[in-house]
């Protein structure tokens, strides 16, 4: 009986592939595939799992989950027909294939443990060692050096703050670029329509020369945030921008060194990762799993993907080019596309180095949550089988040589297999206390080091709440829906019969 549910888990398989490519007069007709193809794997997988739970069963229902909300999104209808069908198609078959794959190397290693047990502990050491690497050259020292510019040769700065209903933090943000002592700033604020007392803020700083601006609603395919940035870049005087979030604080001097360090290195585009204000605790999981992402990553492997936040990045506008920001009009990170494009000409750097006083962030633990939702999906791609094999590869990095570790404790293991899961354990330790230094500074670093755990629960938790509202529900920010323009999802009409 098991093998005839494992074979119809293959034929439902090849169903999804062949019903998810076919044009769709009705969406009833949609529907009613949609709610085949669920039956049917959902029926084979807890059959299987139930049937006789094991390591290899587990990893096949968890896959068989994901597989199922591709049904679901396909039935749904969200996106556009043509849209909707190449990505569901194409993540159909990306997730049957790990699914295989992940059932066979699990099968493999409960019954073949000698080998393949070490070699996965070998691979997750290796993978960490690149994760090691990539943290410790993203927050390796920094030199600032002063440039020698002055008089006219001194290059305006723009500082442009979108802002949508900030009454609480816009004024104490400007107060802090006004006290910079760099000589030439244009200070820019783009009101986006905001409901509260925003503007009026806002418009308290005219004497000191701040300019507002005032936004109006985005037009189709456009997120607000990027609308924004392309009306203050179009507003912008300056040769560099530097855009920053509302909660963020600038030293005095910081400005400056900012100027000094592109100027020095001759760069196109630098991204700062602020430093953390010490009163805002409770945002301390959310900050360091979305810091994680950006500087624990081996990205230095892919020039394509190099680190970059939001937060706080500066640009030469010549360098933005005459298309601005219309390219990446629905990205939610548009600031990555000019790190990646100034990356390839080695224009780029980031900096994360603690010590460097140049910034720091008042964004709230609630703020620093939904920040991680809004990003965790589009750093993903938008695409389930690229969440399934994120959270395998925890499983990987993490989970087997914690399990075995304690399993050890319970009954023996081999003394290398031992060995090599607390080397894991000690590297996952070295890489949390050199983030959480970057993030909270040494003084309880060390601490928090010893609940890390918590971080890459924190992380799977966001990651999974990320997918199910950008595919079914809606992601708020600032009071707009900002799942329209990034997922391309189209309003329902009602059919014509």
């Amino acid at each position: 009986m098991v093998a005839a549910v494992y074979i119809l888990l293959g034929v439902e398989a090849v169903m999804e592939f062949i019903l998810t490519r076919i044009e769709y007069q009705k969406t009833i007709y949609r529907l009613m595939s949609a709610s085949i193809l669920l039956f049917c794997l959902l029926f084979c997988a807890f059959w299987i799992f139930f049937d006789h739970i094991t390591w290899t069963t587990t990893i096949l229902f968890a896959v068989s989950l994901f597989r199922a909300l591709n049904i679901m999104r396909f039935g749904y209808g969200r996106m556009g027909q043509g849209y909707l069908k190449k990505v569901v198609s194409r993540s159909s078959w990306r997730l049957t294939i790990l699914q295989i794959i992940s059932f066979l190397l699990v099968y493999l290693v409960v019954n073949q443990p000698t080998i393949l047990v070490p070699l996965l502990l070998g691979s997750s050491l290796l993978g960490l060692c690149l994760m090691l690497k990539s943290l410790l050259n993203n927050i390796r020292p920094t030199k600032i050096v002063d440039v020698d510019i002055t008089g006219n040769d001194v290059p305006v700065v723009t500082v442009a703050i979108p802002a949508r209903n900030e009454t609480d933090d816009m004024a104490a943000c400007i107060q802090s670029i006004l006290e910079s002592d760099y000589p030439k700033l244009e200070v820019l604020v783009l009101d986006d329509c905001s409901h509260d007392q925003t503007p009026e803020v806002i418009r308290q700083f005219a004497h000191a020369g701040v300019r507002f601006i005032q936004g109006e609603e985005p037009e189709n395919g456009w997120l607000a945030k990027n609308s924004a940035y392309q009306r203050l870049s179009d507003e912008a005087t300056g040769e560099y921008i530097l855009f920053c979030g509302v909660d963020i604080r600038f030293d005095s001097g910081g400005i400056t060194d900012l100027i000094n360090y592109m100027c020095s290195k001759k760069l196109n585009m630098i991204s700062l990762l602020p430093r953390r204000v010490r009163h805002i605790q409770q945002a301390l999981f959310f900050q360091a799993a979305r810091y994680g992402w950006e500087i624990v990553l081996p990205r230095f492997l892919d020039k394509e993907r190099p680190p970059a936040l939001s937060s706080c990045w500066m640009v030469k506008k010549s360098f933005l080019g005459a298309g601005g920001f219309k390219a990446v009009s629905h990205s939610v990170m548009p600031e990555r596309f000019f790190a990646r494009k100034a990356s390839a000409i080695n224009s780029y750097n980031f900096l994360a180095n603690r010590n460097l006083k140049l910034a720091h962030s008042h964004k709230t633990a609630k703020q620093q949550h939904q920040t991680g939702i809004r990003l965790r999906y589009p750093q993903l791609r938008k695409r389930p089988e690229n969440v399934a094999l994120y959270l395998m590869s925890l499983v990987w990095l993490f989970f087997l040589p914690s399990t075995l570790l304690l399993s050890g404790l319970i009954s023996s293991i081999p003394m290398s297999w031992a060995i090599l899961s607390i080397t894991i354990i000690l590297c996952w330790s070295i890489i949390s206390y050199k983030l959480f230094t970057v993030v909270t500074g040494r003084t309880v670093a060390t601490l928090l080091a010893v609940i890390f755990p918590l971080v890459i629960l924190v992380d799977i938790y966001t990651c999974l709440i990320s997918l199910w509202r950008y595919e079914f529900g809606q992601i708020e920010w600032k009071g707009r829906n900002v799942c329209l323009p990034i997922m391309h999802v189209l309003p329902k009409l009602p059919e014509i019969e």
